[in-house]
């Protein structure tokens, strides 16, 4: 059992015959488990490198890393074909970055997601976390003296986890390597960089095992999770975007909120009024705009405020 959780079994389709035959294999599973890995993936500037797939209700089964490289459009035509079908279910966590990189570099568009970090965050109340311990996930991100000051203003805003912490919370037996991003254009792929990417999407598979156990999985819709992964279809973020590339939970993803809508000046999204803070929906952002730096949601406040952005920017 260690060996397959640390070290997962995988295919590098490098040639039409592999990717043949993985089309073959992948088209008979009605959940696949998805990760892609790249430089500045999903960033303005950024590159696709490496597309893993995997069965994700099996975790023993293979893994297929398709490098992204070695083929043109069309014949990764049917591998496109699987990420947006509206029949087969694809798991991902936090796949934004994934969406951004297939819709602007290459215009496919992911369809029919489950998110799994929505569902990690769905399942917190489930797990009898309260608002004590929703406060607690912000800091060190918010300083405790600014929590406990202000806690009105972070109600709303849940902090994200990354894939390896969230497999320690709900005591998933898989493990986050590192590698070197900067190298994943380099061909041959280093063999580290390949069983990263096989480690990563058996990861995602295992999670997603973990959250159909626990009886998980059903709260969280694949509206919600599409809204969350194509946010950044508008334009790839620039690598320096504070606003879009923040540590919370962007608002109105999940819970959302059909009613009227103002553009806030940090993530640029439209966003109801249960979103921004009595002042912020009022005022008129264009008279303002010369005196504060940001008239802003509350997770976009927030992260201004981490970064050090004027406390005025905060009402």
């Amino acid at each position: 059992m260690a060996d397959t959780v640390n070290h997962p079994n995988y295919t590098l389709c490098d040639n039409e015959r592999l990717l043949c035959s993985t089309v073959d294999k992948l088209s008979n599973a009605s959940h696949l488990a998805v990760d892609l890995e790249g430089a500045n993936l999903g960033l303005a500037g950024g590159s696709l490198s490496l597309i893993s797939i995997k069965d994700a209700s099996e975790s023993t089964s293979q893994a297929y890393l398709i490098d992204a490289l070695a083929f043109n459009a069309e014949q990764l035509r049917p591998i496109y074909d699987l990420l947006e079908s509206d029949v087969v279910t694809k798991v991902m966590y936090d796949g934004r970055m994934d969406y951004s990189a297939l819709y602007h570099e290459k215009q496919v568009s992911l369809k029919k997601v489950i998110d799994l970090q929505l569902v990690d965050i769905k399942s917190r109340a489930i797990r009898g976390e309260g608002a004590d311990r929703q406060l607690e996930r912000l800091n060190p991100s918010i300083r405790r003296k600014e929590l406990e000051l202000n806690q009105r203003l972070y109600t709303r805003v849940q902090k994200l986890v990354g894939l390896g912490d969230c497999l320690k919370e709900h005591d998933v037996p898989g493990s986050k390597g590192g590698v070197d991003h900067n190298e994943w254009m380099k061909r041959p792929i280093p063999a580290s960089h390949l069983q990263y990417a096989a480690s990563d999407v058996a990861n995602i598979s295992l999670l997603y095992q973990k959250f159909l156990e626990n009886e998980y999985l059903g709260k969280v819709s694949t509206e919600e999770s599409q809204r969350y992964i194509s946010m950044w279809r508008d334009k790839t973020p620039s690598p320096s975007d504070r606003y879009r590339l923040h540590a919370f939970l962007p608002l109105n993803i999940i819970e959302y909120d059909y009613g009227l809508t103002k553009t806030c000046e940090g993530c640029a999204r439209g966003l109801p009024r249960s979103c921004f803070s009595a002042t912020a929906w009022n005022v008129n952002f264009q008279e303002l705009r010369k005196t504060l730096s940001r008239l802003s949601c509350h997770s976009c406040t927030n992260a201004g405020f981490q970064v050090g952005l004027p406390r005025l920017s905060r009402i």
